[in-house]
Parts: C-alpha cells; sequence; structure tokens
C-alpha cells in the first residue's frame, strides 16, 4: 500500500513539473508573440510616417512645379512678377532640404528677363548643368 501512495505521489510531482514545463513554454510564446506585434505596430507606425512624408513631399513639389510655370508664363508680360513666382517656387520645397532644380533655373530666367546684370571677373566662379534652357542661357567667356 505504502508503495502504490509514493508511486502516486512520484506520478502527481512529474505530471506537476510536466504542466509547468508547458506553463512556462506557453508564457515564452506569449512573449514572443507580444514582442512580434509590437515590431509589427513599429513598423506599420514608420511605413505610416513615411508615407506622410512622400505625401508631404509630393505636394510640394507639385507646387512649386506649379508656380515655375506660372513664372514661365510671366517672363514676358511681367518679368518682376516672373521673379517672385521663381522665387516661391524655390521656397516651397525648402523644408526638404533643396530646391527644385526647375525652380533655381526659373529664377535665372526671370532675373534675365528682367535685365538683372551678374557682374563677374575671372575670377568669379560660375556654375553649369547640361541640357537645354529656353533663351539659349550661355555663361560669359573669359
Amino acid at each position: 500500500m505504502l508503495v502504490g501512495v509514493v508511486a502516486v505521489v512520484v506520478m502527481s510531482r512529474a505530471r506537476a513539473r510536466e504542466e509547468q514545463r508547458r506553463a512556462e513554454e506557453q508564457a515564452i510564446v506569449a512573449d514572443e508573440q507580444r514582442a512580434l506585434a509590437r515590431d509589427g505596430q513599429r513598423e506599420a507606425e514608420d511605413q505610416r510616417s513615411r508615407a506622410e512624408s512622400l505625401t508631404n513631399e509630393v505636394r510640394l513639389t507639385r507646387s512649386a512645379q506649379t508656380l515655375v510655370a506660372a513664372s514661365r508664363g510671366a517672363l514676358d508680360d511681367d518679368p518682376k512678377l516672373a521673379v517672385t513666382l521663381a522665387v516661391a517656387a524655390m521656397t516651397e520645397t525648402a523644408e526638404l532640404g533643396t530646391a527644385e532644380p526647375q525652380a533655381v533655373d526659373a529664377l535665372q530666367f526671370a532675373l534675365q528677363a528682367d535685365g538683372a546684370t551678374f557682374p563677374t571677373d575671372t575670377t568669379t566662379p560660375i556654375a553649369m548643368r547640361p541640357g537645354r534652357t529656353p533663351g539659349g542661357v550661355r555663361a560669359p567667356r573669359r
């Protein structure tokens, strides 16, 4: 009889250890699932933030392009307005850390149409970009 009781106690302890081991494994799995869920949530938030940033960049770029087109349209009739619109186009994307190249060109063309002169000598650095430009803008010869 005592042997039977001891066997029952041993079996009960073995079952309890097995149940404890299973409970610990389930807790580990639950912790891993929570961590994955947090990572997924962070990734979703990052993607949402990137999407908002890109949407803002597209909005600002389109606005700058609209201002560039307006500046080009005003070149012949009102060069001062063309300058103002070109400056607005350049500042439109300032928060992105850059000006649209078309906005820089529009300002150059508007300044030239307004009769602005750019005093230079042989030490003045100049910059040029390849490509076709309206009005055939050229760098001065030295």
